[in-house]
């Protein structure tokens, strides 16, 4: 680490000197093959939530795209509003994405290709509006959304037209300009195209430069088709109420679009990443919920689960050996067994699962499976089979069981499938008092109810043939097959004229029939409770047979397979539980990160602290931190001339035996910079009701 004398440096951020350093993940891995995986598996995770906020945008995109066709179609020549869409994405979307360069791509394509992109950091005024305006559009310069400063160096693109010849990229543009340049396209390619301009972040600009510009498109907009694009993350609303007043709206025909908030994308990004098996990485239950429980209370930002997200990925390859095994490839899964070392072996047979299987063998079995690295790679490669031929099925029967109960009343089940999951991470689904609540409402369903809730769970198996045939030795995936049969096959029935339930061979017993003579008062009780079920199905019409015939294989397929993940052998190789590290990383605490640094400086200034009592402060600690350990030992009100005097006691005990030397002028500047630092940090404030004095902030 590199030494530094400063404490502002150690604690927060700072820009080194000197030529920056490529840096990348194998210094930090001491396994090149875990560093592989996890750069792999983020890439995939990269391109996959990248392609779901394609797909989530594409159909506001083709709609807004569809608008701009459409905004001169049935216009009236003598109106003077300006065709105006606002674009709502809400607040804290994602920041990796660029919605705005695919709202430029897709309107390009199909609607007109005379765009303009203006942010407000080049829009400083109407002149530098209409320069940027006029580049884009007169000399196709689209430099990206990011960064669109004119710089005359880079303006080297081929002009399409250009009415004047001394005008250059940089040269101040007119709406006169800008009419004569379309005009001159238009006589080139007899096609007149609307000119869509689109503010990235209408919030950020100044009222006046919108107003300006508003009223300027107002008065030429009869001969040039202007369509105006205000991409706001706040409700219009409040962007009415700021920066465009009344004069500004009645020009404007307005039309709003909303694109999907920030939850139902990180809905999407849940189910389509962690919640089926496309990826061999796993988020355990408590973590999921800990990200959840972030995002849904602190800030509503994607962009900071994906981060979190990505932290999880790291730390769990970086920490965990046995994340070599995290692959959903067969070979590279008995690859990665043979080339593990006794170490590696000697570290899996520590892990909490390995221990608990361990546990429930004889003595004379666990010996022979400890000994014999070949029986123990053996072992390893079996359970990281069955646990892959769980996660086949898992996914799908979880999200089976959410469409059977979705709607329910009164029903924790039918919430949403990220709770699903983390309820059923710990412990078996069907072992919960909602699972057996919903399974009594489902046999009250109609007709018509329950068959709804039947043809969405078979629409969501169809995905499974999609995926993966069924594998031989799987039972899961041939429990899945068989459902999905069973349940065909009752549908059909129950739409048939005569829905009797199927194999019904209900033993006949009559009423005035003894019961067996039994010994355990248990046994009667049994014996008691079927012989009324059997009553109750007697006396149950068709429909009602087959329902409850339903309902009970359902219940069995659910709990053959829906068991808790932790349950299984080597599941730590797949799943990541470490909230207690997630806490400490993701979840910020600033203030308690300010006071460790100010009392323990030397673990952050990268410099080996003096070995001296916890109450001392030894020498070389820097001022803030020597005012700071004073004021740890004061009360509400600090003196400032007592805090001064023991300021100085501390920081020239090296240098004079006595202690009775003066306060110099040197030891007042230190002490009022350390003090001053304090009450940036907000640690202590003035206060009025004692001269001299100082209020304490923190306890």
């Amino acid at each position: 680490m590199e030494v530094t004398d400063s404490v502002s440096r150690g604690c927060f951020i700072s820009r080194g000197k000197g030529k920056k350093s490529d840096i990348g993940l194998k210094m930090f891995f001491g396994n090149d093959k875990r560093c592989r995986m996890s750069d792999s598996l983020l890439d995939k995770i990269h391109t996959s939530v990248n392609t779901i906020h394609t797909g989530a945008m594409e159909q506001l995109f083709k709609n807004i795209s569809s608008f701009v066709e459409r905004a001169y179609l049935d216009r009236q020549d003598y109106s003077t509003d300006i065709p105006a869409a606002a674009l709502i994405t809400g607040i804290n979307m994602t920041g990796q994405f660029d919605s705005v360069s695919l709202l430029h791509t897709t309107i390009k394509s199909s609607a007109s290709p005379y765009i303009a992109v203006v942010n407000a950091k080049n829009s400083q005024d109407t002149k530098a509006v209409m320069k940027c305006i006029g580049a884009q559009l007169m000399f196709g310069n689209y430099a990206g959304i990011h960064d669109l400063s004119i710089q005359e160096n880079s303006m080297e693109s081929e002009m399409q037209f250009q009415p004047n010849a001394a005008m250059k990229p940089t040269s101040a543009v007119t709406m006169i300009d800008i009419e004569k340049w379309y005009n001159g396209v238009v006589d080139e390619s007899n096609e007149r195209e609307e000119i869509v301009i689109i503010f990235k972040d209408t919030e950020l600009f100044s009222s006046s430069v919108l107003q300006d510009l508003i009223a300027m498109i107002s008065g030429v907009v009869q001969r040039l088709p202007f369509v105006l694009i205000f991409c706001v993350a706040m409700p219009w609303v409040n962007v009415v109420d700021r920066q465009l007043p009344y004069s500004s709206i009645c020009n404007l025909n307005l039309t709003k679009f909303y694109a999907p908030s920030s939850s139902e994308l990180l809905t999407i990004v849940i189910d389509e990443i962690l919640l089926k098996n496309n990826h061999s990485f796993k988020l355990g239950g408590k973590s999921l919920q800990l990200l959840l429980d972030r995002f849904l209370c602190n800030d509503f930002s994607l962009e900071s689960f994906l981060q979190a997200l990505k932290y999880c990925i790291l730390e769990h390859f970086y920490n965990e050996p046995a994340s070599l095994l995290c692959t959903n490839n067969p070979k590279k899964i008995k690859k990665h067994v043979q080339s593990m070392d006794v170490e590696d072996l000697k570290y899996i047979q520590t892990l909490p699962s390995v221990q608990n299987h361990l546990d429930t063998l004889v003595e004379k079995q666990k010996d022979s499976l400890l000994k014999s690295n070949k029986s123990f790679r053996e072992f390893i490669t079996k359970s990281i089979s069955e646990l892959r031929h769980f996660h086949s099925c898992f996914y799908f029967a979880l999200r089976s069981l959410y469409n059977l109960c979705k709607s329910l009343p009164c029903s924790d089940l039918a919430c949403s499938l990220r709770q699903l999951y983390c309820t059923s991470y710990t412990r078996p689904i069907t072992e919960t008092v909602d699972y057996k609540r919903a399974m009594v409402l489902l046999k009250s369903c109609s007709k018509q109810q329950i068959t709804a809730r039947l043809d969405a769970v078979i629409s969501n198996l169809e995905e499974f043939d999609q995926i993966q045939d069924v594998a031989n030795g799987n039972l899961y995936l041939q429990n899945l097959v068989k459902i999905r049969n069973e349940i065909q096959a009752f549908l059909v029935k129950l739409n048939s004229d005569d829905p009797t339930p199927i194999g019904d061979d209900l033993p006949d017993i009559q009423p005035d029939q003894p019961l067996e003579k039994v010994k355990y008062a248990y046994q009667l009780r049994e014996e008691l409770q079927t012989r009324f079920k059997q009553k109750q199905m007697r006396e149950m019409t068709g429909f009602q047979k087959l329902r409850e015939q339903i309902i009970d294989h359902l219940d069995g397929f659910f709990k053959d397979t829906l068991k808790s993940p932790s349950s299984f052998v080597l599941y730590e190789a797949f799943y990541y539980e470490s909230t207690s590290s997630l806490r400490s990383h993701v979840l910020a605490t600033p203030r308690l990160a300010i006071q460790t640094a100010l009392s323990k400086p030397f673990r952050f200034l990268g410099k080996k602290s003096p070995p001296t009592d916890d109450d001392c402060i030894p020498e070389g600690t820097p001022d803030v931190c020597v005012a700071y350990k004073l004021h740890t030992e004061c009360g509400r009100i600090i003196n400032l001339y007592d805090w001064l005097e023991a300021f100085h006691l501390i920081v020239t005990s090296g240098q004079d035996a006595e202690g009775d030397s003066e306060i110099t002028e040197e030891t007042q500047a230190r002490f009022t910079r350390a003090v001053s630092e304090l009450q940036f940090l907000g640690l202590i404030k003035p206060t009025k009701r004692k001269t001299d004095h100082v209020e304490r902030l923190t306890w």
